[in-house]
């Protein structure tokens, strides 16, 4: 059904030979499955009402359809913004932050299961003159707190060595068996996958005993916003699912909020602050302002630009939550880079000269400063919160 995965190196001790007895009785179940089966969706994403902003991260799409799918409740309100009325969507901004991606630039979750870089294609957005850099942990903690804090139970597996994982596959067939089983248990499988990227298939059913998944697929990028207008009713049929897959996110409980998110919070601004301070991509883009020929401006503003105008909007429901005022210079600080960028956008579009280039690196260094406010601040609250 695809190419072989990877034989993997001797591996840390989440990922350890004690998680294969499991994917072993998985395959035993194998014949006991029906020959298809289809999930049925316990909610639904409102489509109607004023448009909602820019969907670009692939996981927290995903993740957002994913679980207001399984009946928990879409948090949306009304905003107005360049002389727009928008509709935000809170759960995919509090996704942004609980994975980390909004504390990030350019990486994507698939950054936390390989150290290999998706090589870049002309179907995808491409990284420009510069070459982008991710210095974090191989963890799976992320994607497990994205759903703890809604109250849905993930095992997550992969082929590579990665902490928090439940197990791993040896060769494709033993990735169809996990997600057959699953999906014949009625719960859904996400898929991730990157083509640079994250590319992520959201798994409700399957037919003529897996070789077609029924599914739906969200892009990092996401130049058609495919992302934002997913309807239940429009799931696509895919053949050869399983190439190229990083890991699978296998649900395993329906929607049951948790009675106390603060500490899972906690966890998401630690390492949101470790993520920020640690992240080389700033900089490496804005040396590329300083030195000759045409630096790549697009879609890379639009992407920071997006990751910290969210975070703005989830650190301050995180406030909310707390009831605090410590964390406004944080919220402040993303929004404000924001703001920066589309100067950068005003100054490139009217002219691209070298004065205009050490003006928007001026800019660049600024907004970096502007991250490590966000980063104090965090730090601040939180040593405040112990």
């Amino acid at each position: 059904m695809s190419e072989p995965v990877k034989k993997i190196n001797p591996s840390p001790e989440s990922y350890s030979p004690k998680n294969k007895p499991e994917i072993l009785a998985v395959a035993e179940n194998l014949t006991t499955l029906p020959e298809s089966a289809k999930i049925a969706f316990a909610g639904s994403i409102n489509q109607n009402g004023p448009a909602f902003g820019p969907h670009t991260l692939a996981f927290a799409s995903a993740a957002t359809s994913l679980v207001v799918l399984m009946g928990a409740p879409h948090d949306t309100s009304v905003m107005e913004a360049h002389n727009t009325t928008w509709r935000n969507d809170n759960n995919y901004y509090r996704n942004l932050m609980i994975s980390g991606e909004g504390f990030q630039f350019w990486n994507d979750v698939w950054n936390y299961f390989t150290d290999e870089l998706p090589p870049l294609s002309e179907d995808h957005y491409k990284g420009g003159s510069w070459e982008a850099n991710y210095s974090g942990a191989k963890d799976a903690t992320p994607i497990l707190d994205c759903f703890e804090i809604t109250g849905i139970k993930v095992d997550v597996y992969t082929n590579y060595p990665v902490k928090s994982i439940k197990g791993g596959w040896s060769n494709p067939q033993a990735l169809v068996n996990l997600t057959l089983c699953n999906l014949a248990d009625g719960f859904p499988v996400l898929l991730l996958s990157g083509e640079p990227g994250d590319h992520i298939v959201l798994a409700t059913g399957y037919e003529n005993n897996g070789e077609t998944l029924l599914a739906w697929t969200f892009t990092a990028g996401d130049r058609l916003k495919t992302n934002i207008k997913f309807s239940p009713a429009k799931y696509k049929r895919l053949k050869d699912w399983t190439k190229g897959v990083l890991a699978a996110v296998l649900i395993k409980s329906p929607h049951m909020p948790p009675n106390d998110t603060k500490p899972l919070l906690c966890k998401a601004l630690s390492r949101g602050a470790e993520l920020l301070r640690a992240d080389t991509n700033p900089d490496r883009f804005r040396e590329t302002f300083c030195g000759k020929g045409r630096p790549h401006v697009y879609p890379e503003i639009w992407d920071l630009a997006e990751r910290r105008c969210y975070l703005g909007d989830a650190l301050e429901r995180a406030a909310s939550e707390f009831e605090t005022d410590k964390l406004k210079p944080a919220i402040d600080a993303s929004r404000q880079i924001h703001d920066e960028l589309w100067k950068v956008h005003a100054i490139w579009k009217e002219k691209k000269t070298k004065a205009a280039k050490w003006q928007i690196a001026d800019i660049l260094s600024e907004c970096r400063q502007l991250d490590f406010t966000i980063a104090d601040t965090i730090a601040a609250f939180l040593a405040e919160d112990e």
